[in-house]
């Protein structure tokens, strides 16, 4: 399969829902319909970007921040985002390309620095300042 992530079910593996090689699966829906995906080489303090999916590949939402935490379904069919901004961050529902806080933004915590790293190594920010919640839809050509 060549690095590539690939979703069918257990009861005919054969059975090829979706493939790709760009994108790895983050989350599944309760009902098993939609997917949200990131970079397959996301890794680090979390992906910029995030895709939701109808579990054929059918694009449904294009969303972006500086990174995102959490990524799972609440329901059927809306995503629960922890979506850190520059200076705030928030739990956002999204469902088809529209968001909503589910939280109030709060301060961004400065993330975690691995205690292998020198203290003499200044501290960096990632990102670029966001929306109230930092989430965004990314335009569709």
């Amino acid at each position: 399969m060549d690095g590539c992530m690939v979703v069918s079910r257990l009861s005919d593996p054969s059975d090829r829902l979706w493939k790709s090689c760009t994108e790895r699966v983050a989350a599944f829906s309760p009902d098993g319909d939609r997917i949200a995906t990131v970079h397959i080489l996301s890794d680090g303090i979390g992906p910029g970007e995030v895709w939701e999916r109808e579990l054929d590949g059918t694009l449904l939402g294009d969303y972006t921040t500086s990174w995102f935490g959490r990524i799972a379904f609440e329901d059927d069919t809306d995503l629960l985002l922890e979506v850190n901004g520059d200076t705030q961050s928030a739990t956002v529902r999204c469902s088809e390309g529209s968001c909503a806080n589910a939280t109030d933004p709060v301060a961004v915590q400065e993330p975690r620095v691995s205690p292998r790293v020198s203290s003499e190594r200044p501290s960096q920010r990632f990102g670029s300042v966001g929306a109230a919640a930092g989430a965004r839809q990314t335009p569709q050509s």
